[in-house]
């Protein structure tokens, strides 16, 4: 039994279809900046298409996530509420990081395309900056994600023993939570 509104409208099987696909986009964005850093290092364009390869794959997952996200966001969690804030900032910094990482993605495909595929031709350090300020909003908007589900138990059914416990660690939260309905 829940003792709140569970927020999520697309699941799958009851889970959350949008927290099963998050992982992909934050690993591929993360190893796509490593393998760029490598091949800054070692001058290797294995490592070049490497990381346009992930940063583009981490593009495309961050897209999917972000249908079922804005599922849930729009349709699940009532207006005028903390989590509702909370997600819109999450969903507008993931929706940068998106941006900046395609932008970095589709700069190392013409690098990679225009020219011959050799390392005196190849791009780093514009896809690089640019990739390492889509981690910074990504990195913010995860955070954000995560408070989302741990503090404001968005998308989580919690035991009515769970609940108790969060109540008492956040009063005001627990205050919103009673007034937030899912019909809403």
């Amino acid at each position: 039994m829940s003792s709140h509104a569970h927020y999520s409208k697309a699941t799958l099987g009851g889970h959350p279809i949008h927290a099963m696909i998050i992982g992909l986009p934050i690993a591929l964005y993360t190893t796509g900046i490593v393998a760029l850093i490598v091949y800054a290092v070692r001058h290797d364009p294995f490592w070049y298409r490497a990381s346009m390869t992930l940063v583009l794959a981490g593009v495309a997952t961050a897209l999917l996530a972000a249908v079922f996200g804005a599922i849930d966001l729009f349709f699940g969690i009532p207006r005028a509420t903390r989590p509702r804030k909370t997600g819109v900032k999450h969903f507008g910094l993931q929706l940068l990081a998106t941006i900046l990482f395609a932008g970095a993605g589709f700069m190392m495909l013409g690098d990679w395309v225009g020219t011959p595929p050799a390392p005196a031709h190849l791009r780093v350090a514009a896809p690089l900056v640019i990739g390492l300020a889509g981690f910074v909003a990504m990195s913010v908007g995860a955070w954000l994600g995560w408070k989302m589900v741990q503090v404001e138990h968005v998308g989580v059914d919690i035991t009515k023993v769970e609940a108790e416990r969060a109540n008492a660690a956040h009063p005001r939260a627990s205050v919103e939570r009673q007034h937030a309905s899912p019909n809403r």
